[in-house]
């Protein structure tokens, strides 16, 4: 594969930390407030963001259901999860036990931190999601943005989860919303810092630590995305092929980077297939 780091740099612009712009906002009331149940700051370490909280289906089920841990973007310096009961309410929809941590951010908390920190926040739900009908066998990752670049990185880099004794199966699937997997930080004015102190920057990117042992991926990619390009998904994806490894890459027509994660809304669905895709491929494979 050619260099990635020869590729356009990706912009990836932060908002002030929780100070969500009006589409993020919106997005927080778009949801059904019926059929599930919302478990709020269950902690899964001890500093204040590491905090979570679990959505849980409310029909009856025969067993364990599937579960899922989502990692929200925010250019590694920004997001709540009180923004995305949207999100949450819509895969518990789906049948999905579902999983939305926090995670402390840069200049606070400087890489690796984030990373070990969405590491302890699977390591939780192996333990615990059996307590809310869960299965710990069939837990997926899904992440948008920065999460899907922290998502990758955990599965390319298997040193954070084994730090945080997640089994070796864990998680079984996974599924990219517009993630920065293949472009250089450093090359990009609004991230650079997040990264810079790093003797070594290629620790950070997902596209060059792919083994092909990685679980099926399912990485989708909004056609209009200015903020992060979709040649991300295509090397990312590209990569993991030509090491054996399974990645399906779907561009959506229409959709930028806010629109690919505003189409899982209530009522923003006609927009395109986000959830109907990521639902669909996490059924399959878990």
């Amino acid at each position: 594969m050619s260099d990635p780091s020869l590729a356009p740099p990706t912009r990836l612009s932060a908002p002030a930390p929780d100070r969500p712009g009006l589409a993020v906002t919106v997005l927080r009331g778009l949801y059904d407030r019926a059929g599930h149940t919302v478990h709020r700051g269950l902690t899964y370490g001890p500093e204040p963001r590491q905090r979570l909280d679990v959505y849980v289906p409310a029909s009856p089920a025969d067993g364990p259901r599937q579960a899922l841990v989502f990692l929200y973007g925010g250019s590694w310096q920004s997001g709540r999860r009180a923004l995305y009961p949207f999100l949450g309410a819509a895969f518990a929809g789906r049948g999905f036990v579902t999983v939305i941590p926090d995670y402390r951010l840069h200049p606070e908390a400087p890489f690796p931190a984030f990373m070990e920190d969405a590491a302890a926040a699977l390591a939780w739900t192996v333990r615990r999601i059996g307590d809310y009908g869960g299965d710990p066998a069939r837990i997926g990752l899904m992440g948008h943005s920065a999460g899907g670049h922290m998502g990758t990185l955990l599965l390319t880099d298997r040193r954070y989860l084994d730090a945080a004794g997640v089994p070796p199966a864990t998680p079984r699937a996974f599924v990219g919303l517009a993630g920065p997997y293949s472009f250089n930080p450093l090359k990009s004015e609004s991230v650079a810092e997040v990264f810079a102190h790093l003797p070594d920057v290629s620790v950070a990117r997902p596209v060059l630590q792919v083994s092909g042992s990685e679980p099926p991926m399912l990485l989708l990619h909004g056609q209009r995305d200015r903020t992060v390009a979709l040649w991300n998904s295509e090397r990312f994806a590209e990569e993991v092929r030509a090491r054996g490894g399974r990645a399906e890459l779907v561009p959506l027509p229409g959709l930028g980077h806010v629109g690919i994660i505003a189409a899982i809304a209530r009522g923003l669905r006609w927009r395109g297939p986000v959830l109907d895709r990521a639902a669909g491929f996490l059924s399959r494979t878990l």
